[in-house]
């Protein structure tokens, strides 16, 4: 079978792009990071003077503000970085994991993180469903919740803490008893 005028057209054209290469032993690029992963490391929320997130805008580790709407995904974000930030593969190579976002920071992520096949790659536990993992929560906070009653003493005293960051608030309860007696 004799190959199309059109294949035979593409492999030229992907060989004048990759000089280092020949038609035969050329394999296209595929990209180190996800354009996700990339905003994400390269790109934080714009704040107001109250330090609420302004919906939409976004400043790049060198200053630029850029807008980045749902209906464009990352590709506006995305222009800015290669352009501002040629190297920016190697920038992020360098970088830790957590930082690039190839391993997942388990702050604030919904419990069904332990369904997810990127969480997965760094365990060799057996993977679990999110109902075992409430279960498995809610039997450690009895645990806990039973071992805090058993060390606290009949008479305590009780502090609270409270603070607001980013219009969430927070409330802290500490439990207050001299240990020795």
């Amino acid at each position: 079978m004799q190959p199309s005028i059109h294949h035979t057209l593409l492999k030229c054209s992907l060989f004048i792009l990759s000089s280092s290469s020949t038609p035969s032993t050329f394999r296209p690029h595929h990209a180190t990071f996800t354009p996700a992963q990339v905003s994400g490391f390269y790109f934080r929320p714009c704040r107001d003077d109250h330090d609420e997130v302004i919906l939409e805008y976004f400043r790049c580790r060198c200053g630029t503000v850029r807008k980045q709407t749902r209906r464009n995904g990352y590709s506006n974000l995305m222009q800015q970085v290669p352009r501002e930030h040629p190297d920016y593969e190697a920038i992020m190579l360098a970088a830790s994991t957590a930082e690039t976002g190839s391993m997942l920071s388990y702050n604030n992520l919904p419990l069904s993180f332990c369904e997810n096949r990127a969480a997965r790659r760094y365990t060799n536990l057996d993977p679990i469903c999110v109902e075992t993992l409430v279960s498995a929560m809610d039997s450690l906070t009895r645990v806990v919740e039973r071992a805090i009653a058993a060390e606290l003493p009949e008479r305590f005293g009780l502090l609270f803490d409270g603070w607001t960051h980013a219009s969430q608030h927070f409330i802290a309860a500490f439990a207050c008893y001299d240990a020795g007696g």
